[in-house]
Formats: structure tokens, C-alpha cells, sequence
């Protein structure tokens, strides 16, 4: 802890991170959540991208945790702006698809429909940049995000967006009327 002065003008402890992080980080993801209509899982994407960007800059704020709270309802705004932008409705179709492409017990239709799903996704897999066909083999293999995220080597949140991201381009590739392929 290092003295600075708070807000208020007094001088204390500023506390580190860490601490802010155990005492604070479910009551701003519920902040959030009350402010914007969020999922938990997405407020607390918005919360902890605001305090990895505050991390720089945290011993020469004055109220630090204020800030944080600042940080992430404008993540959160950045978040519902892109979704505007970016509608997703596919993205839950090509989810439904891909879990179709492991479950056993088709009728001959089905099947006919899981060996064209098939072939087509093994398509669009090889047009894919080498990370992606490993973040799509993980996927379809049955790798939990946390899993994927440390064979990836990167962060739950980073691979959570980079899955969302492939799940779009896999979508686009795989149905062309798909709303988002102006983008």
C-alpha cells in the first residue's frame, strides 16, 4: 500500500488491485448489471477489461475504485454499442449446429443433413487461419472455455471473444443470408 491522497483529501492507504479486486469486483458486476441489463457473464467482461485497463495508471489515481466503477459502465456501453452494431442472432444457430455434429442417434434425414453440415464445416476449417482451426478443433473435441483458454494461452475473457468472433466467421461461411455479412 502506498499513501496518496483519496478523493476527499485525505491521505490513507491506497489499496492495491488485489484487494480492490476481492472487496469490489462483485459489487461493481452487479452495478453493472443493474445499469445496463446485463448478464452476469458479459458485466463481468466489461469489469474486469475496465480494471486491466485502469491496472497502468492505479497507484496515480486518487479513487481508484471510483474510476473502476466509471471504466466499466463505459466498457459496457462500448459492449452494447458493438452489439448494435453487430447483431449476433446467427450465432446461436451455428452453436445448435456445431452441438449437432456430435449428437448420436439421427434419423436418415438428419444424418443426410449432419454428413452436408459436416463437409461444409470441414470447408470452412481450411479456410481458417491456423489458430482458429485449433480454437475449432477444441471446440468440437468438447474443451471447456477455461481449458481452451490455457492451451490458447490466453485470457478467459480474450478467448470468449476470439470464440464469439470464430462463431461469426463460421457462421457467415456457412449460411450465406446471415445478417452480419455486411461487416
Amino acid at each position: 500500500m502506498s499513501e496518496e491522497v483519496s478523493a476527499e483529501g485525505f491521505h490513507g492507504p491506497h489499496p492495491s488491485p488485489e484487494e480492490c479486486f476481492k472487496a469490489h469486483f462483485e459489487r461493481i458486476v452487479s452495478f453493472v448489471m443493474s445499469r445496463r441489463d446485463f448478464q452476469k457473464m458479459d458485466a463481468e467482461d466489461a469489469v474486469k477489461n475496465a480494471l486491466r485497463e485502469l491496472l497502468p495508471a492505479w497507484d496515480t489515481l486518487p479513487n481508484p475504485v471510483a474510476y473502476w466503477y466509471r471504466r466499466s459502465l463505459w466498457r459496457a456501453d462500448d459492449a452494447l454499442q458493438n452489439k448494435r452494431m453487430h447483431p449476433v442472432d446467427s450465432f446461436d444457430e451455428a452453436a445448435e449446429s456445431m452441438r449437432k455434429l456430435a449428437a448420436p442417434g439421427r434419423s436418415p434425414e438428419e444424418e443426410a443433413v449432419f454428413q452436408e453440415e459436416r463437409l461444409l464445416l470441414a470447408e470452412v476449417r481450411r479456410g481458417l487461419k491456423d489458430r482458429d482451426q485449433e480454437h475449432l478443433d477444441m471446440m468440437l473435441a468438447g474443451w471447456t472455455p477455461a481449458e481452451m483458454a490455457g492451451a490458447l494461452d490466453v485470457t478467459p475473457v480474450n478467448e470468449r471473444v476470439a470464440r464469439h468472433r470464430l462463431m461469426k466467421k463460421i457462421a457467415r461461411a456457412m449460411n450465406p443470408d446471415w445478417r452480419g455479412e455486411s461487416e
